[in-house]
C-alpha cells in the first residue's frame, strides 16, 4: 500500500503535509501557504528575517530611532561604559574591559592570539584549564613541563620508553602532555591528572582513562 500524507495542515486549507521527524505537533504544522497567510505580530521579527516589522508605524519608529542616534553621533555623545580597571580610563569593549585589557586576559585564558606570540607552556596550561573550565572540572595550579619532568623523568608513561627532548611537535616522538582522565571525560588540568607520553602515544590512547592499560599498551606496541 503506498504511503499517503496524513498530518492535516493547521491552517484554513486543510491539506494534508507529509509528517517527518522534524514535523511539528498535529494542531501546529502548516503549509508554505498558509505560513505565508497568516498576520505577522507587529513590533517583531516574525516574517521578516533581521529587519523587524515593517509596518507603517514601526518604520516611523525605526527612522526616527535612527536620526536621534546619527545626530547622538554627530554631536560626539557615545553610550559607553568605563572598562573595568580601576586604573584605566579606556571605554568597555568586551566583558566589561576595554580592548587592551580584553586582549590581555583572552590570551591568558589561552583563547586568542596574535601572530607575534609564541606557544609556550604557560599558555598551553592555560588553553588546556580553558578546555577543562567548561567541561565542569576545578583546575589546579598551571601544569609547566619543567615541573613533570622534575616530577616523572623523562619516560614516557604508556610504553615506558624514554622521550627525545629535541624531536619537535609533531614528530611522533616528541613530548606531549596526556590527561590521566581526559578533559573531555570531566577531568581537570592539574599536575595530579598529568603526565609526559610520546605524541603518537598519546593520540593512540585517544579520550581513554589511562587505567585502561590493557587495550592501550596494544595500540602503543611500537618495535
Amino acid at each position: 500500500m503506498a504511503r499517503v500524507p496524513d498530518l492535516p495542515c493547521a491552517g484554513t486549507c486543510g491539506k494534508l503535509l507529509w509528517r517527518s521527524s522534524t514535523s511539528l505537533p498535529e494542531g501546529q504544522a502548516m503549509c508554505r501557504e498558509c505560513r505565508r497567510n497568516q498576520p505577522v505580530k507587529h513590533g517583531t521579527q516574525q516574517g521578516y528575517g533581521h529587519r523587524g516589522c515593517r509596518c507603517a508605524e514601526c518604520r516611523a519608529w525605526n527612522a526616527f530611532a535612527q536620526r536621534e542616534y546619527e545626530k547622538r553621533r554627530a554631536a560626539g555623545v557615545y553610550e559607553t561604559r568605563p572598562c573595568a580597571d580601576a586604573d584605566c580610563d579606556r571605554t568597555a569593549h568586551a566583558r566589561g574591559m576595554c580592548k587592551m585589557h580584553y586582549r590581555r586576559w583572552a590570551r591568558e585564558q589561552g583563547m586568542i592570539n596574535s601572530p607575534s606570540d609564541k606557544w609556550s607552556d604557560v599558555r598551553r596550561s592555560n588553553s588546556h584549564a580553558r578546555r577543562a573550565r567548561m567541561g565542569g572540572a576545578v583546575n589546579g595550579d598551571k601544569v609547566l613541563t619543567a615541573d613533570l619532568i622534575a616530577r616523572d623523568g623523562l619516560d614516557c608513561s604508556a610504553c615506558g620508553k624514554p622521550i627525545a627532548t629535541d624531536q619537535a611537535w609533531p614528530h611522533p616522538l616528541s613530548l606531549s602532555i596526556d590527561h590521566t582522565t581526559p578533559v573531555s571525560r570531566g577531568g581537570a588540568h592539574s599536575l595530579d591528572n598529568t603526565t609526559l607520553m610520546h605524541l603518537r602515544c598519546n593520540i593512540s590512547k585517544g579520550a581513554r582513562v589511562s587505567g585502561d592499560q590493557a587495550e592501550h599498551q596494544a595500540a602503543t606496541a611500537g618495535p
